[in-house]
């Protein structure tokens, strides 16, 4: 899989760590609240690729809360969720990690998104050839 990651990040000029490959590690993905759905975006020949529901991916990016690196990850789906609130914000965590609270440091990321206004809904991207 690696190599084959590789391969499409030579082919488009994208940096070779464009797939993560350590949401595989402890408690990355949700498994006690709400169910992560997956979406298939490309089936053929024998090849299946699945992303995580925006939702999931939020919650995924809220619980790594690493400044700077996933601000621009976080500020997406906020508004892709439609997440326009602080309070909102962690009843939606909470649905995927129930009994847990947004770290401080994730509080801190999500107001100062949310003071620069509500969250951009960005277009859906065009689908690209593997």
């Amino acid at each position: 899989m690696a190599a084959a990651a590789a391969r499409v990040a030579e082919r488009h000029d994208w940096d070779q760590a464009w797939l993560n490959f350590e949401v595989t590690g402890a408690d990355a993905l949700p498994t006690l609240g709400r169910e992560v759905e997956w979406e298939t975006i490309y089936d053929q020949d024998g090849i299946l690729i699945q992303v995580a529901s925006k939702e999931a991916l939020l919650a995924m990016k809220l619980r790594a809360n690493r400044p700077g690196r996933d601000t621009g990850d976080i500020r997406r789906p906020l508004g892709l969720c439609h997440v326009h609130t602080l309070e909102a914000c962690e009843d939606f965590y909470e649905e995927f990690y129930p009994g847990d609270s947004l770290a401080p440091r994730a509080v801190s990321i999500v107001a100062a998104i949310l003071a620069e206004g509500p969250p951009h809904v960005p277009e859906t991207p065009e689908r690209f050839a593997l």
